[in-house]
């Protein structure tokens, strides 16, 4: 919980939850136990991904308010290079085996958003008044200055903030918002059913309808299409394939019903978190139980999971590496 006055919770503690409660109530409650390593490798390469990708964003989106262009090797090189350095920034390379295999994987994905970020300038619309390119990264979402998150309902609230979110024309002379998330998932990821994605969509829409939020459409003379947001992911694992890119539109009566399904899982997160133990919340267990949860040494359910599944010397191999 951030306030006593509303109840908050991210997108990413909501799809801990929806993959196990009980995992999202040890989350919340240290017991200091310690806790049982996972193979963390992956998430700290879509970490430094993803960084690369906010700084070449930004690198982009100078040199096209400078009136200038990058080909196609100097575009890659860049993101490269970027990569590289946030690699190394968690004692990293590209050269180590693991590292290697992950981003094997996701060669053409980079490549490809390389050439789509830069070819992608030129669509964001410009502010009549101020002259700005109406995009903006990783800019942390709020309606007031002074309460931060996005307001779902009066009461609940949700922080996050978009990878990209931005301001395109369309071909009736209206502007659309797009909210848009690079994915480095195994799996394709479609923004229609991403939560973060709409929380953030719910965010702009909000202020497309009342504007509050002092650096996004407030006090700009555009005409704002306030029937639908535009969403999209890009999945750097299929570069390769059709769905590299997934576009949709959600319609104002989808997100009405999207935010109301995120309220009532954020009700039940908060009564769940405000136990004392952990018995109220319902584990799943699953694959990621042996080599990727923190908590096994805590949780009877994911124990009695790797028993049956892998045998008795797994389990006991796990808990022996609780630190």
């Amino acid at each position: 919980m951030a306030s006593t006055d509303y109840i908050s919770y991210s997108p990413s503690a909501v799809d801990t939850f929806g993959n196990c409660e009980t995992r999202f109530w040890f989350d919340n409650h240290a017991d200091g136990s310690g806790v049982t390593p996972t193979d963390d490798t992956a998430a700290s390469v879509s970490r430094a991904t993803h960084d690369a990708l906010m700084d070449y964003h930004g690198q982009l989106e100078a040199l096209h308010v400078a009136g200038h262009s990058i080909d196609d090797e100097t575009a890659i090189k860049r993101l490269n290079q970027l990569l590289d350095r946030h690699l190394q920034e968690q004692n990293m390379s590209r050269f180590d085996d693991p590292v290697a295999r992950r981003l094997s994987s996701a060669s053409n994905g980079l490549h490809r958003a390389a050439l789509l970020m830069r070819d992608g300038m030129k669509d964001w619309s410009i502010d009549p008044d101020s002259g700005q390119l109406l995009v903006w990264a990783e800019a942390p979402l709020y309606h007031e200055s002074e309460v931060a998150g996005v307001e779902l309902k009066p009461g609940f609230r949700s922080r996050t903030r978009p990878d990209i979110v931005g301001i395109r024309s369309s071909d009736d002379g209206t502007h659309r918002v797009l909210v848009r998330d690079y994915k480095a998932r195994g799996s394709v990821v479609y923004p229609r059913f991403d939560t973060g994605i709409i929380v953030r969509s719910w965010w702009a829409m909000s202020e497309i309808m009342s504007p509050k939020c002092d650096w996004f459409v407030k006090d700009r003379s555009l005409a704002l299409d306030d029937t639908s947001i535009d969403v999209e992911t890009v999945n750097l694992q299929f570069g390769a394939d059709t769905e590299f890119t997934v576009s949709a539109a959600v319609t104002l009566k989808a997100l009405v019903s999207e935010r109301d399904r995120i309220v009532d899982t954020l009700q039940e997160m908060h009564e769940i978190d405000a136990a004392d133990t952990a018995d109220r919340a319902v584990p799943t267990p699953s694959g990621l139980c042996r080599n990727h949860c923190p908590h096994l040494h805590r949780c009877f359910a994911g124990q009695q999971h790797i028993q049956k599944r892998f045998g008795v010397a797994a389990l006991h191999q796990r808990l022996s590496e609780v630190v």
